[in-house]
């Protein structure tokens, strides 16, 4: 100025108040909304902290513009309650289930005797596992209906020996005296059977642990308690109403023929097996030989032709997710154009309940790469939709045709893993030569249809300009490197100032200092001049700019150059086929400079696999201490032990024979559930056989009497353990409150392999145990010990 004016700064600039530029826009079924996500903290219950949060609002909604509409998206007390309530519905359906199986059986007064232990060790269990600090949840409550067939196995065993007593003249207290007494080892040794196969489950390491660890939490609690049910407060209560089964003549002498040997007394069912016996007894080896080949070949036969392997049940999805991805450099607003298009193209699919609209920069997500939108899926109620898969396909036939965008289209389904369940990570020195191996990798899995949404983590053709400041040159000049990074600012986002308050503003306001809108541009840069010691000096003298590709994320593991690529499976194909592919092409043409990896839902696989294998054996270890501690011999145990072979291989031979898909983590845990439970019968029948052999000569004559003597027990203990996981079975549960019958909803999906495989291992491996652990009782030698005049056998 002249030196008498002054110079404001509306003078120079321009001052306004503006808002803030969108850095993301969200909506809810087309509306522009306002989204508040809330967690719950560790620990604490979700349906309360939701409750709270609903009461909340409630109260607040006074205060509130009358035309604000809240909705509750992802909320997660709906989905909890309705499986809740279904799983609570099978626990009730399952002890109607078991009941009913044992009045048949038993007898009414009997059966409702037994029938108190469940009710007994529910309670004793859930007071336990509240004072170790866990709360109810659906693992737990499955658990439950999985114990509901086991909780009554030591007490049926209890009581059905008492039963016979009274029904052969003694007295209830002495009956259930003497049955207490003679059946506390054997219910003892069956009971810590049971539980030592979950000790190490509890250290199943990895998220997939944390989700099945409540499983053996549960049982282990319900268990030790219908142990002391059994052996304590079932035979102080028969001991005071206990009364026979039965009472009429023919009965009683079908009931006296087992404890008298007069097998033409037997019912029809009991005649029946003890014929079969004596022929399989009068061949053991060509029997035991059969069956050893049948369950082999079968195994080896569900490996080889069998449908296959798959990690994790696939479940009914609530909800798929839409994500958006492009390599070119957009705008917020080019971006919500984009994503406007694709909502309204799915607006009016049939089955969405909430459609939630997310744009805006993810970087803050691990897999933000090039993503410019989420769109968020919620589904109706599973019984008031169609399948999720038909959702999907419809959305995938109407966004087929956008162009210029990456959609990728996944189902949100319920694992204990997340992700995409294929990753591929391509390692080496060489960066050209896992560019290569990767090109390669990606064509093979396009030309396959088994894998969607194929995608990698290399740099994007996205562009970004680069500024230089030769430093030296504007030291030269006497100029501030930092004064030129501040004009550089003001052409691009501007300079904060400082802070203001205005009156009518409830915050404070950022003051920015930045270029009008038609000088944001790299010409302004060329045109800037700084003024230097050597007067004024245009900015393009020691400053320099370019284009170049804009680089994504840079992984190295170990020091390597690391490529990822990541894919789903297409519906129908099964994780393991796709590897298998993967793996022979990756023989042929990897290069040994390059290191590549399979990882994603095949290293969860293979590590839960490893995991389940080394506790099985563990497993075995420990039963087999219990059994030598209890037997003291080598000979009975390993009979006792080959119940775990049949039960592992009937398994398989089940899966094979109805073309049932074998899940790592449910069937391997339902094999594991099952060792410790079929081993039962053989302790009921070894502990039979020396109570018979004591007192006669004729071993085949002991085998048949303590086999039969068991047969009534083990086939209750089986059948209530398969009625009871019926339900799961089936994947039919009742509700009770709205009077409908549920049939194949998420909670059934998720149990079904893990019950199947303990109910079809049970079936199979129980009714071969009746024939194949006598088989091989009578092919062993038996000698008395003068001194204690005890039968040994070896």
């Amino acid at each position: 100025t002249d030196g008498y004016s002054i110079v404001t700064v509306g003078d120079v600039a321009t001052v306004k108040l503006i808002y803030q530029n969108d850095t993301e826009i969200i909506r809810v079924n087309g509306q522009p909304s306002l989204v508040l996500e809330i967690s719950k903290q560790p620990g604490k219950n979700i349906l309360d902290t939701i409750s709270q949060v609903k009461d909340m609002i409630h109260n607040t909604k006074d205060v509130l513009p009358h035309n604000l509409s809240i909705i509750y998206l992802q909320d997660q007390s709906e989905e909890i309650s309705d499986v809740l309530n279904e799983l609570q519905n099978s626990i009730l359906v399952s002890v109607l289930l078991v009941v009913v199986i044992m009045m048949i059986f038993m007898g009414t007064k009997t059966a409702l005797l037994v029938a108190i232990s469940i009710p007994g060790s529910f309670l004793l269990g859930i007071i336990v596992m509240y004072l170790l600090g866990y709360t109810l949840n659906i693992v737990i409550l499955f658990s439950l209906i999985m114990a509901i067939g086991m909780l009554v196995d030591d007490a049926i065993v209890v009581t059905e020996y008492a039963d016979r007593k009274m029904i052969n003249g003694l007295g209830r207290k002495e009956a259930f005296k003497q049955a207490a007494y003679d059946m506390f080892w054997p219910v003892a040794s069956a009971t810590l059977t049971k539980l030592v196969v979950y000790i190490p489950l509890l250290l199943w390491p990895g998220t997939t642990g944390e989700f099945m660890k409540y499983i053996p939490i549960a049982l282990i609690t319900t268990l030790s308690a219908s142990w002391i049910m059994a052996l304590i407060f079932i035979p102080v209560l028969g001991s005071m109403i206990g009364k026979p089964s039965v009472t009429d003549k023919q009965s009683i002498a079908k009931i006296m023929a087992i404890e008298t040997g007069k097998f033409t007394n037997l019912g029809r069912f009991s005649k029946s097996y003890v014929n079969i016996l004596k022929s399989v007894l009068n061949h053991p080896k060509k029997f035991i030989y059969a069956v050893i080949a049948v369950l082999v070949l079968s195994t080896f036969g569900y490996f080889t032709i069998g449908p296959g392997i798959e990690f994790f049940p696939n479940i009914e999805p609530e909800r798929i997710l839409v994500t958006i991805k492009s390599n070119s450099n957009l705008s917020i607003a080019e971006r919500d154009n984009i994503l406007n298009k694709i909502e309204e193209r799915i607006f009016n699919v049939k089955g969405i309940k909430f459609l939630y609209v997310k744009v805006g920069l993810f970087e803050y997500l691990l897999d933000s790469n090039n993503v410019i939108g989420k769109i968020q899926l919620e589904l109706k109620n599973w019984f008031l939709r169609r399948k999720s898969e038909e959702i999907l396909n419809e959305i995938m036939e109407k966004l087929q045709d956008i162009r210029g965008v990456i959609i990728e289209v996944l189902e949100e389904r319920v694992k204990p893993i997340t992700g995409k369940p294929i990753r591929i990570d391509i390692s080496s020195y060489n960066v050209d030569k896992i560019h290569n191996v990767a090109d390669k990798i990606i064509s093979v899995m396009k030309n396959s249809s088994g894998f969607d949404n194929i995608t990698d983590n290399r740099s994007s053709s996205e562009l970004e300009w680069k500024i230089d400041i030769d430093k030296n040159k504007a030291a030269k000049f006497g100029v501030d490197v930092s004064m030129i990074s501040q004009f550089i600012k003001m052409i691009a986002n501007g300079i904060m100032l400082n802070k203001y308050h205005p009156d009518n503003v409830n915050d404070e306001v950022d003051i920015f200092l930045r270029f009008s809108k038609e000088y944001r541009n790299l010409n302004t840069i060329d045109n800037l001049f700084v003024n230097t010691i050597h007067g004024y000096t245009a900015v393009s003298d020691f400053v320099t700019h370019k284009a170049q590709h804009k680089d994504s994320i840079i992984s190295r593991i170990n020091g390597k150059r690391t490529i990822s690529i990541v894919a789903d499976l297409a519906n129908g194909y099964l994780l393991d086929d796709m590897v298998n592919l993967l793996n022979k092409e990756l023989k042929k043409n990897i290069d040994p400079e390059v290191l590549v990896e399979l990882k994603g839902e095949i290293q969860d696989q293979e590590e839960s696999l490893k995991f389940l294998i080394k506790a099985f054996l563990i497993i075995i270890v420990l039963i087999m201490l219990i059994l030598l501690t209890e037997f003291n011999s080598f000979y009975d145990t390993f009979i006792i032990m080959t119940a775990i072979f049949l039960s592992t291989n009937c398994v398989f031979l089940g899966l094979f024979v109805t073309n049932h898909v074998f899940s790592v983590v449910m069937s391997g845990v339902g094999i594991i559930v099952l060792a410790g439970v079929i081993v039962n019968n053989n302790i009921l029948l070894i502990d039979a056989f020396y109570a018979n052999i004591s007192n006669t000569n004729d071993k085949k004559d002991a085998i048949i009497k303590a086999s039969i003597s068991r047969l009534r027990p083990i086939l209750l203990t089986v059948i209530t353990g398969i009625v009871g996981l019926l339900p799961m079975v089936f994947r039919i549960s009742f509700d009770f409150v709205n009077q409908r019958v549920i049939y194949n909803s998420p909670s059934s999906q998720l149990w079904c392999e893990l019950s199947y495989t303990i109910s079809i291992g049970l079936l199979l491996a129980t009714v071969i145990t009746l024939f194949f652990t006598p088989a091989l009782l009578v092919l062993g030698k038996c000698n008395r010990i003068s001194k204690s005049d005890r039968m040994v056998c070896y």
